[in-house]
């Protein structure tokens, strides 16, 4: 990133930005609606939810440990 973005660089990296998420999550979207990876989605559901629950505590409990520590 340069020091002093003009108006134009920031245009285009908000387009571009904007381009990048839409893209991606149409392309989500599009694959999880098919049967196949929608059934398999259903099926882990469960496990891939406790396992990202995990990790999310765990960096909570690293971020409070660290915010208590001088």
């Amino acid at each position: 990133m340069p020091e002093q973005p003009t108006a134009a660089f920031i245009v285009a990296l908000a387009l571009t930005a904007f381009a990048i998420e839409t893209g991606w999550y149409s392309l989500v979207a599009v694959v999880l609606s098919a049967e196949r990876p929608r059934q398999a989605n259903l099926r882990f559901k469960t496990g891939v939810d406790r396992v990202a629950s995990g990790v999310t505590v765990a960096l909570g409990l690293r971020l409070v440990a660290s915010a208590i520590r001088p």
